[in-house]
């Protein structure tokens, strides 16, 4: 049994504790002790221990960055060590928690809201074990499919400074404009964008735009010269990660959005969920280039009401 701890003498936002007791009838337990004691933490909340692979994973959020941590080790005592990013989710995405399922392992966490917790749950996530050892969060795929409605026959609107070239959507070379739009025709509400996208040698930013009525733009952002993969309103960060960002390879993102929560998938691998400042009315979406990014496989579906998914 995990247990949420703090060290007495530590300063206030430090000394957190995952603290642990064993038990051989499931009545009884006998505390053991400290099981992370990185000094850098507050209380870890909901804390939670599972095996996937030959890993062990330790899952906690703590509310002094109001974010949900992972480490990993090859033994459940430990040591910890810390992945890059070392968080699942921005801080939108709280009190992460999973559950084994057709010997699969779901994760499920509460979406912040500027009124605290109001009862919303993120998208259930897959954790699973990249090619490369790692440790990947995906969209789970049933949930991915009953959500998705048809496709919307939108076509992307007329800017000069962009063109289709051989399947590929691209900004013309003599574009200078640092930041470029392509929006779909038509106003939404709710939507499932679906789209690869790449940045050439030298580009900088790429990812999906929302435009709202009497609000700031958001962007979904693959950030090369930051190294991140992040949301934005206006000036405002609402989520970020930590993440490599390549050059000419191809990286798929779903973004899905209703009301005022989004929620961004890359490459099966990456989660970010997002408050936005305003609900999404009469909202135009589209692609974001700045400095040599490129698309293909450009999809916007519809997003199925509660009351339109299908039962399993």
């Amino acid at each position: 049994m995990l247990l949420t701890m703090r060290r007495k003498t530590s300063p206030k936002g430090t000394g957190g504790v995952v603290g642990f007791a064993t038990s051989t009838d499931m009545v009884d337990f006998t505390f053991e002790g400290e099981l992370y004691a990185p000094e850098d933490i507050s209380e870890p909340e909901v804390p939670t221990m599972f095996q996937i692979g030959d890993s062990w994973v330790l899952m906690f959020s703590t509310f002094k960055d109001k974010c949900t941590h992972y480490r990993i080790s090859d033994s459940p005592r430990g040591p910890w060590g810390a992945p890059t990013p070392a968080i699942v989710d921005g801080p939108a995405f709280y009190a992460g928690t999973t559950c084994p399922v057709d010997q699969r392992r779901l994760l499920f966490g509460w979406i912040r809201t500027a009124r605290g917790f109001g009862g919303h749950l993120a998208l259930p996530r897959e954790v699973y074990v990249q090619p490369d050892g790692g440790i990947g969060f995906r969209l789970e795929e049933t949930v991915g499919q009953r959500i998705r409605g048809p496709i919307i026959d939108a076509p992307l609107g007329n800017n000069t400074n962009w063109l289709m070239k051989g399947g590929v959507v691209v900004r013309k070379p003599t574009d200078i404009t640092p930041d470029s739009h392509l929006m779909f025709e038509g106003d939404y509400d709710r939507f499932d964008l679906q789209v690869e996208a790449r940045l050439c040698v030298g580009g900088e930013r790429v990812g999906v735009v929302v435009e709202s009525a009497g609000s700031e733009v958001t962007r979904v952002v693959l950030d090369a010269p930051l190294r991140k993969f992040l949301v934005k309103t206006g000036r405002d960060t609402l989520a970020a990660l930590d993440i490599p960002v390549p050059c000419e390879k191809w990286m798929t993102l779903r973004v899905v959005a209703e009301g005022n929560i989004l929620e961004a998938f890359l490459d099966d691998r990456y989660c970010l969920t997002a408050v936005l400042p305003e609900a999404l009315q009469q909202s135009r979406v589209g692609l974001y280039s700045s400095a040599g990014g490129v698309f293909r496989d450009v999809h916007l579906y519809q997003l199925r009401t509660l009351d339109e998914i299908p039962l399993p």
